[in-house]
């Protein structure tokens, strides 16, 4: 870090967190400029927090480590983009989850606010609600669409952070959630954990 163009060698406090379950929870004694992760630290991907305190201020830096060896790699796409304009509007981000190249827990169906036509019983299909702002998985009885309580097989818990990098409430699950203009202040930044 650096005081204009003077790197700071002295007066700087730091404090290492580590972002679990949608918290920041500082890590006990690394308290140095510098923190080094292990392999073991990092299941799939991991978010790091620095704070360093000089002159009375605190500066954050915030990086994200993947584990490129584990077997199942997850990619975070989205309906409508990943940007809503002018505080209207919403987004439908949902995680694909792979291993050895090959989908696993694919989508049960179409993404879309109109329903699928000519469906067959048993059919699936994610109706986005942009006036409630929400998705429902929803499943083809043979002669309508009901809502349906079957789940995907792996969990999806998503975590928001704002535009401080600071965790905010959220609360969304599910491998397909809705994202309105009101979940956002500038900028948010979304994590999903996927678990059995």
């Amino acid at each position: 870090a650096y005081d204009g163009s003077s790197a700071i060698t002295s007066g700087a406090t730091y404090q290492w967190a580590k972002y679990v379950s949608g918290q920041w929870t500082n890590i006990s004694n690394a308290t140095s400029s510098t923190y080094t992760v292990q392999g073991s630290d990092v299941i799939n991907i991991q978010s790091y927090r620095c704070t360093m305190t000089y002159k009375s201020r605190d500066y954050i830096d915030i990086i994200t480590i993947e584990d490129k060896s584990d077997p199942y790699v997850s990619e975070m796409l989205s309906i409508g983009g990943f940007t809503v304009k002018n505080g209207i509007g919403g987004l439908v981000p949902y995680v694909i989850v792979r291993t050895n190249q090959k989908e696993v827990d694919a989508l049960k169906g179409t993404i879309s606010d109109t329903a699928p036509s000519s469906p067959s019983s048993g059919t699936y299909w994610y109706k986005i609600d942009h006036t409630n702002k929400k998705v429902t998985l929803m499943k083809y009885s043979g002669s309508s669409w009901q809502t349906t309580s079957d789940k995907q097989e792996l969990t999806y818990t998503w975590y928001k952070q704002n535009k401080d990098g600071k965790e905010s409430a959220f609360g969304k699950t599910g491998k397909v959630i809705y994202l309105s203009a009101d979940d956002i202040d500038s900028i948010a930044t979304l994590q999903c954990d996927v678990s059995k």
